[in-house]
């Protein structure tokens, strides 16, 4: 029983922290922090391989589709790109 109460502790413990993390404030925090390392990440992208991204929103959107893994971005030689 005593096993059972201090696990009883611990997951109230951890539905604690987890209801902290995810209030409106933090959640607001890291969507901004997101959003800004990826404009970030794709203005880089412009400036240091422009020959691939002819355009800063190129940059851009190639950050976006890295970044949610969902890969739709990727350019390709029917783009008018040569593909490395």
């Amino acid at each position: 029983f005593i096993r059972l109460a201090r696990f009883g502790v611990i997951v109230g413990r951890a539905l604690q922290a987890e209801s902290r993390l995810t209030s409106g404030d933090t959640l607001r925090v890291a969507t901004i922090l997101t959003v800004t390392a990826v404009c970030i990440a794709g203005a880089a992208q412009y400036a240091f391989a422009g020959e691939q991204f002819t355009t800063l929103w190129d940059g851009v959107w190639w950050a976006v589709t890295t970044a949610t893994t969902v890969g739709y971005g990727d350019f390709t030689a029917a783009d008018g790109l040569d593909a490395a």
